[in-house]
């Protein structure tokens, strides 16, 4: 894969005047493809909720006040109703957002404990996953309703996640300290949890009592503050407030993702032994320290766009099986990158299959908060050829938010 020739310029979305802490692309479900609309969500830290129209590039609506606090999350129901949208703020409150009449229709309060940890959302099990306590997780069921005056107590069978010490203790790792949960992050059927003290734990959301796996990145002076599940190689990538990314295997073997749940599934009954998991696939340096967000491209959103665009004629040019396009600018390299939203303002792109660092985008001067990403046909009207490009968005603490046109490109091997 060879570097961008040129580095682009980024198109710059303004209208916040609050730092930018959460973002999310949204596409208009139509059956015409050419006439998606490509919206894009935005909160900031004092509550306030912006859809931007990327055709335009102006605001469409804002929803001033939305949270009382610092919007932290924003949500797709994906596979389900996509034209719901579903925030979290500071506060303790997640808000369902219909998108076609730009109305609250429900929400959900919990014991907040203001930290920054962002919620997740499993769509296939109806579930929330929100921080509770300092060190605890609490499950929330998304088809139990709530007007915005209920108190915590009318949600009932509170079901909490502890943080696996008898685990450890078994592993005669007593020596380690959870800590705070940082980060929540679920894939299929699994559940991930990150502590401040360096360590994440795997969950089957079928058997939430008993965790699967501990990776442990040994680093207890570098706090864990965000992580990404890189399908790919079954991997696990870590940001830390120190000057790398650490990637963790997520299995010694190199069995898919796939075939782990299928035995999963089989064994469920069965009393099998949780993993220790420490062995390091790589690390990534960086010149100055702190990651505030990684982010990969999901194989199931690579193969949705390819399946849609077959879905639209385009069935000549588009091999879903392979990913990729005969044409010869393919997005089979996608679900190789990985995006860290770094401390130093810039946006830095990682080749994670060939351990390269590929590009930095530099525009903000301050932090970056939060990243998403929305895969596109740029195909122009010159041109016979298909272009699919990820469009990758970035909030900064300088209120401004940027969006990278992402193409690289590949060439293959020499055997």
């Amino acid at each position: 894969m060879k570097k961008q020739q040129q580095a682009c310029l980024p198109i710059i979305l303004r209208g916040h005047t609050e730092e930018i802490s959460s973002l999310r692309f949204n596409k208009s479900n139509n059956n015409n493809n050419n006439n998606n609309e490509l919206n894009l969500f935005s909160g900031d830290i004092k509550g306030n909720l912006n859809i931007f129209s990327l055709e335009t590039r102006r605001i469409k609506h804002t929803l001033q006040n939305y949270h009382e606090q610092s919007i932290l999350c924003i949500l797709n129901n994906n596979g389900c109703n996509e034209n719901l949208l579903y925030t979290q703020g500071r506060e303790g409150i997640i808000k369902c957002l219909d998108l076609n009449q730009l109305k609250e229709i429900t929400n959900w309060k919990f014991q907040s404990i203001y930290s920054f940890c962002k919620f997740s959302f499993n769509s296939k099990n109806n579930l929330f996953f929100v921080p509770y306590d300092k060190e605890q997780v609490q499950v929330i069921d998304s088809r139990i309703k709530q007007n915005v005056d209920n108190e915590y107590q009318q949600l009932s069978s509170i079901n909490l996640i502890s943080p696996a010490i008898n685990e450890l203790n078994n592993l005669n790792l007593q020596n380690k300290a959870f800590g705070m949960v940082t980060h929540l992050k679920t894939f299929n059927e699994t559940l991930w949890i990150s502590y401040e003290g360096g360590l994440i734990v795997e969950y089957d959301i079928r058997k939430i009592n008993k965790p699967l796996r501990i990776f442990d990145i040994n680093n207890v002076m570098e706090p864990i503050i965000c992580f990404e599940y890189f399908s790919l190689q079954n991997q696990l990538c870590v940001g830390t407030a120190g000057k790398n990314i650490p990637i963790l295997q997520r299995s010694i073997t190199s069995a898919s993702f796939i075939e782990q749940e299928q035995e999963l599934e089989q064994d469920k009954e069965e009393n099998t032994k949780m993993e220790y998991c420490t062995d390091l696939y790589h690390t990534f340096e960086l010149s100055k320290a702190g990651v505030n967000d990684l982010l990969s491209v999901k194989q199931e959103d690579i193969s949705q766009y390819f399946k849609n665009n077959n879905s639209c004629g385009n069935d000549n040019n588009t091999d879903i099986n392979n990913n990729s396009t005969k044409s010869g600018n393919s997005g089979h390299y996608f679900n190789r990158l990985l995006f860290s939203a770094c401390w130093d303002g810039n946006i830095r792109v990682f080749d994670v299959k060939r351990k390269k660092k590929l590009a930095v985008y530099k525009y903000h001067n301050a932090s970056v908060n939060c990243l998403d990403y929305t895969i596109v046909n740029n195909n122009t009207s010159n041109s016979t050829e298909a272009k699919e490009e990820i469009l990758l968005a970035a909030g900064s603490k300088d209120c401004r938010i940027s969006v990278w046109n992402v193409h690289f490109e590949t060439k293959k091997r020499e055997k």
